[in-house]
């Protein structure tokens, strides 16, 4: 039986979707409580952070730099001319990416050098940290870009222009996104959710699509 209660002192499991940070607290006066997240779980969860951590990893990766040199290189690689400043900075499985807040600057250069090589252009720009596709924009339009970046905290990434798709007989070719979640306390439950959209008319209109794969939702 499943009872909410008023406070956190009551519960024993604490489910919150803000931010917590009182690990050693909870550790030390309620071991036994749960919670719905773990620690640092924001570098991963906030697309901001999870692309900085990216770019950590791959410049320890490849150059074989500390940890506490890697901020200094990745400035310096986003300010340098040097042809594949941008691949260099980002893992293979990871599309070029860039903070809207702190590297707005960085990025039209990267745009406008992608687009005097005539290389396609078009990008998806997500928030910080939202979900179900809340203010998600694919476009290639970059003053439509430059003004969705002071409109709030946002991420950009090299939108995946020829993805793979799945064909399904009522839709056509759609885009496809795959989740599994599993919980476990006294017995296993295991559950997965597939996520579809529509691919017909993916990129006929850039400027005003909008992401909306996470916005349907079918679990067997």
């Amino acid at each position: 039986m499943i009872q909410i209660v008023e406070t956190e002192e009551e519960a024993d499991v604490i489910f919150t979707s803000t931010h917590f940070d009182q690990y050693q607290q909870l550790y030390a006066h309620n071991p036994a409580k749960f919670v719905n997240q773990f620690p640092s779980e924001n570098i991963i969860c906030c697309k901001d952070l999870l692309l900085k951590v990216a770019r950590r990893a791959t410049l320890q990766t490849d150059v074989l730099e500390r940890v506490e040199h890697s901020d200094e290189i990745i400035a310096e690689t986003l300010n340098s001319a040097k042809p594949g400043w941008a691949e260099r900075l980002h893992p293979k499985w990871l599309p070029i990416g860039f903070d809207l807040v702190n590297e707005l600057p960085v990025f039209v250069r990267h745009y406008l050098e992608r687009a005097e090589a005539g290389e396609d252009n078009t990008w998806i720009i997500k928030p910080w940290n939202l979900a179900r596709s809340k203010y998600i924009y694919v476009t290639d339009n970059l003053a439509m870009i430059t003004k969705l970046a002071y409109t709030s905290p946002k991420v950009i990434q090299k939108y995946i222009d020829r993805p793979v798709l799945f064909n399904r007989d009522d839709v056509g070719h759609v885009k496809f996104d795959i989740r599994y979640v599993s919980c476990s306390n006294q017995s296993l439950l295991l559950s997965s959710t597939n996520m579809t959209c529509s691919g017909s008319a993916l990129l006929t209109n850039p400027l005003r699509w909008m992401s909306l794969t996470s916005m349907r939702s079918t679990s067997p």
